[in-house]
């Protein structure tokens, strides 16, 4: 049985890794030609506030019962998938 601890470690683990993403994106858009550093921009401030939030839901899980685990793991999974999603999308610009 999945515990809330491995749930938690999972989320945590998924949040570094898109953060590093978004880091990672940050610097291309950095690197990348103006008019196209300027399209992404308002993305990734997007992308920042999103994983922020996400970041505050996760920050969540460690006080809530296993009954109300299910629901918020539920909605912090669709939100960070929908963020790892948009992370592709602005970097396939740069290619």
């Amino acid at each position: 049985m999945v515990t809330k601890e491995d749930i938690i470690k999972t989320f945590e683990e998924q949040i570094n890794l898109i953060q590093t993403k978004l880091d990672e994106l940050k610097v291309q858009a950095s690197l990348g030609k103006s008019e196209l550093k300027q399209a992404v921009e308002p993305e990734i401030e997007k992308l920042e506030s999103q994983l922020s939030e996400a970041g505050k839901r996760f920050k969540e899980l460690s006080g809530i019962s296993e009954d109300a685990l299910g629901d918020l793991k539920e909605g912090l999974g669709q939100a960070l998938e929908s963020i790892s999603e948009a992370i592709k999308n602005a970097a396939g610009r740069f290619k």
